[in-house]
This record gives C-alpha cells, structure tokens and sequence, in this order.
C-alpha cells in the first residue's frame, strides 16, 4: 500500500497533466486504420493488438491519461512483488519501501509510464514476474510457459527479467549453487518454449512486414556490439540520476555486485565464485533482445529489465557486504535509511523529470499548435517544417524518450495538427503537408517553421 501511494505520487504529473507524444497522436488519428505493422514486424503482436483496441476506446487526450495509468499499475504491481519478496527474506518495512520505490521510479519505467503508447510493455514486465512465480511455487510448466510466451509477444526486453529471477532469489535467500541449479532446471522448459514462439514471431513479423529499422535484422558484428553496450547502454542503465551514465559508476556497480554476491550465497569458494560470474553474465542476458538485433539505440524502455535486475542486485549485494562487515543486527538501521533516502531522491528526481521533460512540455506544444492554427483561416493548406531535436521546450533531451518534441517527428506533424485543430475548430478543414524547409513549399503558401515557433515559444517562458 505505502510503495503504491509513493508511486503514484511519483508519477502524478502523467496522470493529471492533459497531454499526448509522439505516437499518441498518429493512434488517435481518425486516418489510423488499426494494426501497428511496425510491431508486428518487431515480433510484438500482441502488443499491437493492445494498443489498436486501446486507442479506439481512448477516443482523445484525454483516454490517452488512462493508458498512462495502466501503466503506472503494472509498475505498482511489480513493485508491490518485490516488497512481498523481500519481506520473505526479512528486510524491515522501510527498507522494503526504499527499494521497491527505487525500482518503481527507475529512468526505465519513467520513460513507461509517461508514454501512452507503451503502457503495453509493464504488463509484459508483470506477466513475466508471474510466470517466474508459477515456475517457483507450483512447477506449472504450461501455465508459465503460456504467460511467458504472451509477455515475449508483447514486450521482448520485459521478458528477459523470467532469467534473472532464479539467481536473484537464490542470492536473497543465501542458498546455494544445487538450488540455483534446481531453479534453472525448472524455469528451462517453459523459457526455452516461449523464446523459441518469440524468435518465430520476430522472423514472420519481419518477413510478412519488413522494414527498414535496425531491430528487425540480426547483429553478427559481436566486438562493435560488445563496445556499445559497455560504453553507452550499461552506463546508462547503472546511473538512474542522469541521462548520460559514467563507465566508472558501471566498474563500480558491478564489483559491488559480484563481492556482495559471493559473499551471500552459500558453498564452497569456486561455487560461490561461480554464482557471482554469473550474476555478472546475467546483466547481458537481461539486454539480450538488444545486443541480438542491429539496433544501437539504448533507449530506456528497453531497459525494462535490466536496470530493475541491476538496482535489487545491488541492494543485496550491499545488505550482504554490510552483514558481513558490521554483523546482522549492526547493519540493517544504516542500510534502512541509506535506502529510504536513496528512494526518495530518485522518487523527487523522476517526478521532475516526467513532468518537465514529458507531461509540461509537450502539453505545451499543443498549445503552441492551437496558437498557430487559430491564426489560419478554415479550408487553408499549410506548409509545416519540422522541429529540431534542438527546439525543444524542455529542459534536455534524451533520445525519444525525454524532450524531445513531438513536431521534430514528421510523421507526427499532420497528426499533432489535425488534433489541435479539431480541439480549436471542429469543423476545421484545412490541408496539413510536411515540407523539408520554407524552400520547399510553393511561392506565397502559408509556411510554419516549427522549429522557430518553438524557439519563440521558449524564449517567451524565459
């Protein structure tokens, strides 16, 4: 209940600021017939078939709020997982609360929960979870097999946190390398199951829907890959406070890991080695779904279970250090605090960051739009340049998932238009075309350079 409430204190400028982004608009546009074929072709169908019967029933800005909602329950529920969890292994309440909110309000589930059109991806995150817990409790290898096959199918990244589980409960409950054995014999068959429907989904999705993106196409290129993912997506995903991420605070991170987990796990010295290089190698497979495609883009959604994997490594990996140095009793109040403080700078630090990077600026933007459009008369064709990257109104940018603006997208520019002017004059009935520069346009037409309303926008806040 208390991690719930701090979410959703966290997260409440996405659910009561009236906005859309980017994708939002082309789903809510009347001339959108349905089936996103880019996620089909991405091997997300179901994903696509969530977010076609979703934005039919959003109708407006407005539905677009109960998405983001959605979103923020799934990632309440999974936080609300780990407190039942850690409570298991006997971590006291603040110490529960301090890291299920640190995980809640992560830079991966800001990115979520601020983006409507993602709300799909937590609930593949939560189905995961579930089969994981299925495997754990019951053995129900069909049952986690079919939960696991549908979160594949949603939200592939989401689904790598199924093979991080069994190492994760082995080292919070300090066993050791026989019962992590068992957990991986187990969770095998079921895994293997629905990677395998996964890998067939992405292959058909592509076949049947090909395009051009990067993550359609197998990466063979293993060193270039191996030098990305060590020098920009780990980075980002250890330094949840900032949005470049530092190679030493990754070195860091990561010995941290490896000696708190050697230390809590139980065995003989190579079997407790053993399990904390594999602690290690766990924080690949938890990207996999990125370093198998061609994709160089470390965005922070698909970051979904990797940096939730890498934040409770990390805290028991510190309670098992701490234990070891300070004694059982001498180092949980410490810990407790630390932890809650750690909670609450993250929690104040992702609020700011939805709502002055997402929610504030792009509720701008639309304005800005209406601003515009109200000076055009009815039945007009309009000439629209996009932004820039460089025009945004917030206050940084980070990739397309913060700041950036909706408008730099050209394929959202006649979505964003169409939906202001509906707002502005219903029966608006004017032309938009996206033109590459003022040049572009026919001699005398109306011409909008979004980029220079933007900037004039901004310098008119201060």
């Amino acid at each position: 209940m208390i991690v719930g409430v701090c979410l959703l204190v966290v997260y409440l400028p996405v659910l009561t600021t009236r906005y859309a982004f980017a994708d939002d608009y082309r789903l809510l546009s009347p001339q959108w017939t349905g089936f996103a074929r880019a996620d089909i072709g991405d091997g997300r169908p179901l994903f696509s078939l969530g977010v076609s019967i979703a934005y039919r029933l959003a109708g407006g800005i407005r539905g677009v709020a109960a998405l983001r909602l959605l979103s923020v329950l799934a990632i309440v529920l999974a936080a609300g997982a780990l407190v039942v969890q850690l409570g298991a292994w006997g971590w006291g309440r603040l110490a529960r609360v301090g890291v299920a909110v640190s995980v809640g309000a992560a830079p991966t589930f800001q990115a979520l929960a601020s983006q409507g059109f993602n709300f799909v991806a937590p609930w593949a995150l939560v189905l995961a979870l579930l089969a994981a817990w299925v495997v754990e409790r019951s053995g129900g290898a069909w049952l986690a097999g079919a939960l696991l096959t549908a979160s594949v199918v949603m939200y592939q990244s989401a689904t790598m946190l199924y093979w991080v589980v069994p190492l994760v409960l082995t080292v919070g409950s300090g066993q050791d390398l026989r019962e992590l054995g068992r957990r991986y014999r187990m969770a095998a068959v079921p895994g293997a199951a629905a990677m395998t429907v996964g890998f067939l989904a992405w292959r058909l999705g592509g076949l049947f829907f090909p395009r051009a993106a990067a993550r359609q196409h197998m990466s063979f290129d293993l060193a270039n890959k191996a030098s990305w993912y060590w020098s920009t997506m780990l980075p980002r995903a250890v330094d949840v406070f900032s949005f470049t991420g530092r190679t030493v605070v990754v070195v860091a991170v990561l010995t941290v890991v490896a000696l708190g987990v050697f230390v809590a796990v139980k065995g003989s010295w190579s079997q407790r080695a053993f399990i904390a290089l594999l602690s290690l190698a766990l924080v690949v497979v938890a990207a996999a779904p990125s370093l198998a495609t061609g994709e160089t883009w470390a965005s922070y959604r698909s970051m979904v279970a990797l940096m939730p994997y890498l934040l409770v490594l990390t805290a028991l990996a510190l309670r098992a250090l701490s234990r070891a140095v300070l004694g059982p009793r001498g180092s949980m109040p410490a810990l407790a605090v630390l932890g809650a403080l750690f909670a609450v700078a993250l929690g104040v630090r992702a609020s700011d960051t939805v709502a002055n990077e997402v929610a504030r600026p792009q509720r701008r933007e639309l304005g800005v739009v209406r601003s515009v459009l109200a000076a055009v008369p009815a039945g007009a064709t309009i000439y629209v340049v996009p932004a820039s990257w460089r025009d945004t109104l917030a206050h940084t940018v980070s990739y397309d998932e913060f700041g950036l603006p909706t408008s730099e997208h050209s394929g959202e520019i006649e979505p964003i238009f169409y939906r202001a002017a509906g707002e502005l004059r219903p029966q608006w009935r004017g032309s938009v075309v996206v033109v590459p520069s003022a040049a572009a346009a026919p001699a005398g037409a109306k011409v909008i350079d979004m980029g220079a309303v933007l900037r004039s926008a901004r310098k008119h806040d201060g």
